[in-house]
């Protein structure tokens, strides 16, 4: 009965939230933005959040804002679930063109739950992490004053560096390791994609990061309340290995 349920709810929210989705996907960047499954899970992530907090304070940070499509859908759960419109959410895109694409699709009347970052991006290197390379923005809105609930993970996306191009399929996002200090215990991070991300989290930073539904196309993560330190950043890879017997 409860599948049967899940599956009812799940279709009346497709349908109520495809009236905002369907601006964005008529528009000639629509073959870019998020589906419309992901929205559903992501409006789910933030009503849970809401109701959790039980309070006017669910903070968002979206990497990847792209034209809005999952922005305008996270505005809608926080105004439909009675949340502040100051500072809701954050959202970083490394293209101002997305932006200024983004400030014309979305309603009116969730613009003040916005507010939008342009973010240069880069590829750096994590010490804690040997032999790779993350990507990143260079500007991510991190201060002691104010922690996320909910991370949105959907970028950055293809960039030319040197003229070489920078694919997020190949290369981890690293956005999450700085924002680690900055997430609440509990916080949903949603990742769209972009598997080899979710890998270097299950193998480096387990203890901060447990998953708690996971597809090829999706996953879904919640942050644990250890406290982030570098020390506490191991290889589980190794540490299987060598209870193995292996080294």
């Amino acid at each position: 009965m409860e599948k049967i349920f899940r599956k009812i709810r799940k279709w009346f929210l497709k349908r109520y939230l495809s009236k905002i989705y369907k601006n964005f996907q008529l528009s000639r960047e629509g073959q870019w933005i998020i589906s419309l499954d992901d929205t559903c899970r992501l409006y789910d992530l933030v009503r849970r959040k809401s109701q959790e907090k039980n309070a006017q304070a669910v903070k968002i940070l979206e990497l990847g804002g792209g034209i809005g499509a999952a922005t305008a859908v996270l505005a809608q759960a926080l105004h439909n679930n009675h949340q502040s419109v100051e500072g809701g959410i954050v959202t970083v895109e490394q293209f101002e063109k997305c932006i200024n694409i983004a400030r014309s699709l979305i309603p009116k009347y969730l613009l003040p739950y916005i507010e939008f970052i342009h973010s240069a991006t880069e590829v750096f290197e994590y010490k804690a992490v040997p032999y790779r390379y993350f990507t990143a923005y260079k500007n991510l809105p991190l201060s002691k004053n104010k922690n996320y609930d909910v991370l949105v993970i959907d970028g950055p996306s293809y960039w030319l560096e040197n003229e070489k191009l920078v694919d997020p399929a190949d290369v981890p996002n690293g956005d999450f390791i700085r924002i680690l200090p900055h997430l609440n215990a509990g916080a949903f991070v949603y990742i769209d994609g972009r598997r080899r991300t979710v890998k270097t989290i299950h193998r480096f930073f387990y203890k901060f990061l447990k998953p708690i539904e996971e597809s090829d196309d999706y996953s879904i993560l919640i942050r644990t309340d250890v406290e982030f330190n570098e020390t506490l950043v191991v290889d589980k890879q190794i540490e299987e290995l060598k209870q193995q017997g292996y080294f």
